[in-house]
């Protein structure tokens, strides 16, 4: 959440980080300073979710060999490949 979550939440995603932290997870919860609800996501955090979204499904569920960081194979998770069109893959 944002540091100014015009929503509030600012305070139930500290007590949920304090919490996480208590019971030894290794999740990973920002705060981001000054920001509110509306513009949090910029394009840098954005690529940061999705790149530690893919490296857990990589690692969970297999994948291409890691270069440079990247897996060699680009799959869209949560999407059949085939239904995917093959320009778009």
């Amino acid at each position: 959440t944002g540091e100014f979550d015009t929503f509030y939440l600012e305070g139930a995603v500290r007590r949920l980080a304090g919490t996480l932290k208590e019971l030894g997870s290794d999740a990973e919860v920002l705060v981001v300073p000054d920001r509110n609800h509306r513009d949090l996501l910029t394009k840098d955090l954005r690529h940061k979710i999705m790149r530690t979204m893919s490296q857990m499904y990589l690692a969970a569920h297999g994948g291409g060999e890691k270069v440079s960081g990247r897996p060699t194979v680009r799959r869209r998770v949560g999407i059949r490949q085939s239904s995917v069109p093959a320009r778009a893959r």
